[in-house]
């Protein structure tokens, strides 16, 4: 399951959010030495989440979040790696359980503000639901990822 959500988190990096070409959105050129630092706290974010090291994942990437706050790659993967962590055990600790429920759902949050919608994101917040024991509203999300996206099958 982790193998496959860390694939999962590596192929969104991958792959332009639907109704996007593989670019940047209406923004400035930036220098080599930004594209580099930017690249570098995406790959190492996907690094430490690809080998379960949440913490450092969650840090680069919720670096690259306030670095691009209008992209989804950051806030997207942001979501994976706190999805990742809503196991039931670190859930039923308190407070932290409480912590990482409110920062999964920040995260979610602003995800989903970042257009265009997509059934990707749909399906995580589908998951993310799931792992907090409302599955009506992860219903719901399911069903709406189905209407975004009807001819793909994930």
């Amino acid at each position: 399951m982790v193998l496959f959500l860390g694939a999962l988190a590596l192929f969104l990096t991958l792959k332009a959010p639907p109704g996007l070409k593989n670019g940047p959105v209406e923004q400035e050129p930036i220098s080599f030495e930004r594209a580099n630092e930017l690249l570098k706290l995406k790959n190492e974010g996907v690094a430490y989440l690809e080998n379960e090291k949440y913490t450092d994942a969650d840090r680069q990437l919720e670096q690259l979040t306030e670095e691009l706050p209008t992209e989804v790659i950051g806030f997207r993967n942001l979501t994976i790696c706190r999805l990742l962590q809503l196991t039931p055990e670190k859930l039923a600790k308190q407070p932290e359980g409480e912590h990482l429920k409110e920062q999964s759902l920040q995260a979610l949050s602003r995800l989903l503000q970042i257009p265009p919608e997509s059934a990707v994101n749909s399906i995580l917040s589908a998951r993310i639901y799931a792992a907090l024991g409302k599955p009506l509203q992860a219903q719901a999300d399911l069903v709406h990822a189905t209407e975004l996206k009807p001819e793909d099958a994930a």
